[in-house]
């Protein structure tokens, strides 16, 4: 099976995979359409992008259970924009119409990656096909990648991403050769070096759940007005559950 971790970036998205041949960077590519043109053969991706979307009768709630796994770093955990929003034409409507409909406006940072929310919208009412695609988070993939301990550094900074390859490296020792030549082929002004950590962390969690294991923390409603799926994806350590609760 061909793996596939994809994260925003400032010029698209950035891919790691993990196939037959191991694990390799993709590429970076300006929008998904691409992506999947030139990589058309990925059995299932983990996306650090909402895709179940809230609408007027149908809010979803997800974000508060990942925030009560992320203690300490529930911050990462962004409200995500109602379906109708994400097609406004300025902040100032998008956030109106996010407060009527949800009762919140939007965070500025929320608004600067709408555009990859309302094209990964447009993307899945196109292909209905595409039903491998999943959504995820990277911090919460770290932590259970580094054995359910939350991970408090920053990302954005050189000691948060050195921990963040160090706990990678746990479950693939080359992932630093990775990291480094994608670094290197790639400039800072297209994609940042915690996005191509985060792509990796997600494809790496994608590969370890196997063919058909992955675990979700699902919302109430299970999926939105459209059908598609409410829930966040990621990889868990039997063993280390197993341990836990014995």
């Amino acid at each position: 099976m061909t793996y596939a971790g994809i994260d925003g970036c400032k010029s698209g998205w950035v891919l790691m995979l993990h196939s037959d041949k191991g694990l390799y960077f993709g590429g970076v590519f300006r929008t998904l359409t691409e992506l999947y043109q030139e990589i058309p053969v990925i059995d299932r991706t983990f996306i650090d992008m909402p895709m179940g979307l809230s609408s007027a009768g149908h809010l979803r709630t997800l974000e508060s259970l990942i925030r009560r796994e992320l203690k300490g770093r529930s911050s990462t955990v962004f409200n995500v924009p109602v379906r109708e929003a994400i097609y406004a034409a300025t902040y100032e409507e998008a956030s109106q119409i996010n407060e009527r409909i949800e009762g919140k406006k939007l965070s500025k940072q929320t608004y600067n990656i709408m555009e990859k929310i309302r094209e990964l919208d447009l993307f899945l009412s196109r292909h209905d096909s595409i039903d491998h695609c999943i959504e995820s988070h990277p911090e919460l993939c770290f932590k259970h990648l580094n054995e359910r301990q939350v991970v408090l550094s920053r990302k954005t900074t050189k000691q948060g991403q050195e921990e963040r390859l160090s706990i990678l490296v746990r479950h693939e020792p080359n992932v630093k050769n990775i990291y480094e030549n994608a670094l290197r082929s790639t400039l800072r002004k297209h994609v940042k070096a915690d996005d191509l950590i985060d792509a990796l962390c997600l494809c790496i969690s994608n590969r370890l759940c196997g063919p058909d294991q992955v675990p979700y923390i699902t919302d109430p409603l299970e999926k939105d007005a459209r059908g598609i799926p409410m829930r966040i994806g990621f990889y868990e350590n039997r063993t280390t559950e197993r341990t836990e609760n014995n």
